[in-house]
């Protein structure tokens, strides 16, 4: 139920009142205002009465309503065609794993806390803690977004929220249940506490033999793209693809590790296993932009992680993915590697600090290149500016609008160095 978290939920607006049109009825006759009965419901583990407060929103499957005895939880009900026997089972079968909801909490995955039933006793939905956040894509896949939303994040911020995201899916996985739909969506991201994010959806989990209805192509391994997930039971090796997939995305604020020049769309991408990244070589296919840069950032380690799932097809436990991230972490506090959000230029192991001459932002370049601008008499560039200023040489050329320019100009951040200044 990803729309339903996802901004907590679109407010319909579709009225639940019913006029009846009469011939003779005086055109400003007005109906009388509709009662808000308080709705009720019963528990099925303790039994205990709970009542509706106002509606947060609505989607797909059902709404989420404040609950009026309990301010921090909220009951999840799902419309009518919804209030399945295999929902029932799926949520039953959760509750039986004895999950501790102090444990659930303390690493913010919002795994139900008890089925709620109507009046005559039938299945209507569930409770779950109260989620406050911004789903992962709209707060961390943005460079622009993320700086304000969180103006004093920097790399290790992200780092964190992908090392959380790491100890949630280990958490799960010893319950023997496996997020199935791992997506940008199913994951918030707190404003008070960004480094960790609750994960959402929980009812839509793989819960041993019961799996989980829905997936994203682009989160999805090769030998299951095109698969109908109702009736396909996903495996833990399929699970480490998709996790390692999000662990990129969120290190790369939002970039599909699979998206390269040259290639398909990253489901066909997937599948022929083009992955346009190198720990050594030619950066020739990664994407035009930042992005190489990002990557040349990144350690050893992180890249050959990446590398063995993305292109030799390796899956990599999820206790090697937190000693990696905990290395990224210990490199970054002691100033190896750049703890920017975006770096403007490539690693270099003898770089400065210089600042744009246009932006006046600081970055770090190479030394060497530095000297040599020093020698020609110019001023450093930073790469963000060095691709507007190339944006505003294609308008001035061809006579194209500037979201036309940027969107078909391919800037290789490979080739485009200092030198081209």
């Amino acid at each position: 139920m990803g729309g339903i978290f996802s901004i907590f939920f679109k407010k319909s607006c579709k009225s639940d009142d019913i006029s009846v049109a009469h011939e003779n009825a005086p055109k400003t006759e007005t109906k009388p205002p509709r009662r808000n009965i308080p709705e009720t419901f019963t528990t099925f583990t303790t039994r205990r009465s709970v009542t509706l407060g106002s509606k947060l929103g609505e989607g797909g499957e059902g709404s989420v309503y404040t609950i009026v005895e309990h301010p921090r939880i909220v009951a999840k009900l799902y419309s009518t065609k919804n209030r399945t026997q295999a929902r029932e089972t799926k949520l039953r079968r959760l509750l039986a794993k004895g999950i501790d909801p102090k444990e659930a909490a303390a690493l913010r995955i919002a795994m139900p806390l008890d089925i709620l039933l109507d009046t005559r006793g039938n299945f209507a939905g569930y409770l779950m803690p109260m989620v406050e956040g911004t789903p992962l894509k709209n707060a961390f896949f943005s460079r622009k977004r993320l700086e304000t939303r969180f103006p004093r994040a920097d790399r290790r911020v992200l780092v964190a929220y992908a090392h959380h995201f790491v100890r949630q899916l280990r958490y799960l996985h010893a319950k023997n249940i496996l997020v199935g739909d791992i997506n940008p969506l199913n994951l918030m991201v707190d404003p008070a506490s960004p480094e960790q994010g609750w994960l959402i959806d929980t009812d839509s989990f793989q819960i041993d033999e019961l799996p989980c209805p829905v997936g994203t192509d682009i989160f999805t391994p090769p030998n299951l793209q095109g698969r109908n997930f109702r009736d396909t039971l996903r495996t833990i090796d399929d699970e480490l693809f998709s996790a390692a997939i999000m662990i990129f995305m969120i290190l790369m604020i939002g970039k599909h590790p699979y998206s390269r020049i040259g290639g398909e769309n990253p489901a066909d991408n997937i599948r022929k296993h083009a992955f346009p990244y190198r720990s050594l070589g030619s950066l020739d296919e990664v994407p035009a932009g930042v992005w190489g840069y990002i990557w040349s950032h990144f350690p050893r380690n992180l890249k050959r992680g990446f590398e063995r799932v993305f292109r030799e097809d390796e899956r990599i436990e999820l206790q090697e993915w937190e000693a990696i991230l905990k290395e990224y972490t210990y490199l970054l506090d002691r100033g190896f590697f750049s703890d920017d959000i975006v770096p403007l230029s490539f690693r270099s192991r003898n770089a400065v600090t210089v600042t744009c001459r246009d932006c006046r932002r600081d970055f770090r370049m190479d030394a060497k290149f530095h000297e040599k601008l020093i020698w020609q008499n110019k001023e450093p560039i930073c790469a963000l500016c060095r691709q507007k200023i190339k944006a505003g040489q294609l308008i001035r050329k061809n006579g194209k609008t500037i979201p036309e320019t940027v969107k078909h100009a391919r800037f290789n951040a490979r080739k485009f160095r200092y030198k081209d200044i």
